[in-house]
């Protein structure tokens, strides 16, 4: 944690992520009671939550409901001072897709793996672009 000071929290939409954002923050909170002894200046600011992303969207599964519990949870959290001021939940979704599983077993970034998938009929609507929009959208969020 010492090598960073940005945290983006990959989230589904259940109730289970819930719970492990809730757990995540408290270790966090607890690692910087811990370890502040040792933070000098040149660190930087401690490692905060700066987003949470939602990975693992299923096509037609309403997600608002879950969306709302994390986006009061993550408020709750900013006002306690335990996630960054300007944390929130990122717009781009991660869609549910067979070729992340397939990379997750090889090892491999999707990108490599799904990279037949980017010449498909359907070369602009993947999950591979939904990546990228995701990491163009934490870009823009940082650089604010």
């Amino acid at each position: 944690m010492f090598a960073s000071n940005e945290i983006y929290v990959p989230v589904n939409p259940d109730a289970l992520s819930l719970i492990g954002f809730t757990l995540l923050v408290e270790k966090l909170t607890k690692f910087h009671q811990l370890s502040a002894s040792f933070r000098t200046a040149a660190m930087g600011v401690p490692a905060q939550v700066q987003g949470l992303i939602f990975n693992s969207i299923k096509a037609g599964v309403d997600i608002e409901v879950p969306k709302m519990r994390l986006q009061l949870r993550l408020n709750q959290f900013k006002t306690a001072k335990r996630a960054a001021p300007a944390a929130k939940i990122f717009t781009m979704q991660i869609r549910d897709a067979m070729v992340v599983r397939r990379a997750v077993a090889l090892g491999l970034p999707v990108a490599l793996v799904g990279a037949d998938a980017e010449a498909g009929p359907n070369a602009g609507d993947n999950v591979v672009n939904d990546y990228k929009k995701l990491a163009g959208e934490i870009v823009q969020h940082v650089s604010a």
